[in-house]
């Protein structure tokens, strides 16, 4: 089996490099640090979905989830740790 794997090119993008963060909300974008990197993955059925999330918020190192459909891989929602008794 042949394939090719190619990444996007930055050139579209290179007008954005050097914008601030001002700069970027304005346009709708949000700057992402990439010390926020991935700690772990797993793909769980739906119905242990609560019991996964759990698991996971148990690690002081992890903040938040991003969740994804995983037959498509379609992006679902992001699940932040909340302090008990906070609002939504």
């Amino acid at each position: 089996m042949n394939f090719r794997i190619r990444g996007l090119s930055p050139e579209p993008f290179k007008a954005i490099f050097d914008m601030d963060d001002a700069a970027l909300a304005a346009r709708g974008a949000q700057r992402v640090f990439a010390d926020d990197m991935i700690v772990e993955a797993d793909v769980v059925d739906g119905s242990a979905i609560e019991s996964a999330i759990e698991q996971y918020f148990q690690r002081e190192e992890v903040s938040y989830l991003h969740l994804h459909y995983a037959g498509r891989g379609c992006y679902v929602c992001r699940v932040d740790r909340v302090q008990r008794g906070s609002e939504y």
